[in-house]
């Protein structure tokens, strides 16, 4: 299953994760859960023209407090992403499952699986179409990867995931419907 962003840059990649031989034909399934963050009145600006707003300031030195201004804050965008992910592993407990969304989003969220503190989630470094690995399980979740760019293709999976093969025997066969 493919979960992706609501109609930005990232829905575009989510058709083409899953092409080559191990390709799924399951449809992807758009979210406004994964959108990126909430700007609210920042929305469509630069960051030259915010750089001088106290929010800007604060967005770097005490992210978990930041708001934007008629937006959202980031510990909401946090809190979002942590929905999303246990509830993928609630609906999906033995399933593949592809999450494409934003980097605040992802980035949060990994900061608390990685059991960091919410103002240190910048340290995280998550170049664009990079892929990070989650493995769930009932009452833990461990990170498998970060930042994980391929170099050929989607075979990454199968040369970078250890039990590739193992899972693809639990997940359940695509329906003709």
């Amino acid at each position: 299953m493919r979960i992706s962003t609501d109609g930005s840059p990232a829905r575009g990649l989510s058709p083409s994760i899953h092409e080559g031989k191990n390709r799924h034909a399951w449809p992807p399934t758009f979210s406004l859960r994964l959108g990126e963050v909430g700007y609210g009145d920042w929305e469509g600006k630069t960051f030259g023209e915010m750089r001088n707003h106290p929010v800007a300031h604060q967005v770097f030195n005490d992210p978990i407090n930041a708001i934007f201004p008629n937006g959202e804050s980031l510990l909401e965008v946090q809190q979002r992403g942590i929905r999303v992910v246990e509830w993928v592993r609630d609906q999906h407990p033995q399933g593949i499952v592809t999450l494409v969304s934003h980097g605040d989003v992802i980035r949060t969220a990994l900061a608390h699986y990685l059991g960091m503190p919410f103002n240190e989630y910048r340290r995280i470094n998550l170049d664009n179409g990079a892929i990070s690995v989650l493995e769930l399980f009932d009452d833990w979740i461990r990170v498998k990867a970060l930042n994980f760019v391929p170099q050929v293709g989607n075979l990454w999976l199968e040369s970078f995931y250890p039990t590739w093969q193992k899972m693809q025997a639990l997940a359940p066969a695509p329906s003709a419907s």
